[in-house]
């Protein structure tokens, strides 16, 4: 698997790394500029895009908790329903670390329209909560044989 190719003017709003021994993508979005957020689904299709086809269950960890708002606007709706599409056969689990406000409220609402039977969502008010359940999820779906996971 390629690692997600950070260049550019974006390259300091978003981080990039592998956590829980590489079973994880973790995104860190600092702001929320459109060009910001074309960037940050490029580079979770280029990483979807270099998987295996046996790959069957991925985790993810974004962290919007330095600029939530953007990532609420129609065009970032519209960016993260694509995202969707691109390997429907995939099982998601996605920890998304927000901060602790108002905001949270209209994320629930959007989480709730996106719903996907293969996505799974929770919203989580730091990192460590997050890593935590994506810690559980993994180890609830280990004894499944035919799963493959993303590393």
């Amino acid at each position: 698997m390629s690692v997600p190719s950070l260049s550019g003017p974006e390259a300091e709003d978003i981080t990039f790394e592998k956590l829980l021994n590489g079973q994880v993508s973790s995104y860190t979005v600092r702001k929320s500029a459109r060009a910001t957020v074309d960037k940050f689904v490029s580079m979770i299709r280029d990483e979807q895009q270099s998987w295996d086809d046996d790959i069957k269950i991925v985790y993810y960890l974004f962290d919007f908790s330095q600029n939530f708002a953007g990532f609420n606007t129609p065009y970032a709706n519209q960016k993260m329903r694509e995202m969707l599409d691109w390997r429907p056969e995939l099982v998601s689990y996605s920890a998304i670390v927000v901060p602790n406000s108002f905001m949270v409220q209209i994320a629930r609402i959007f989480l709730n329209r996106m719903h996907h039977k293969k996505t799974h969502t929770q919203l989580c008010f730091s990192r460590e909560e997050a890593i935590n359940w994506l810690s559980n999820m993994i180890a609830s779906n280990h004894s499944a044989a035919d799963m493959t996971v993303a590393k």
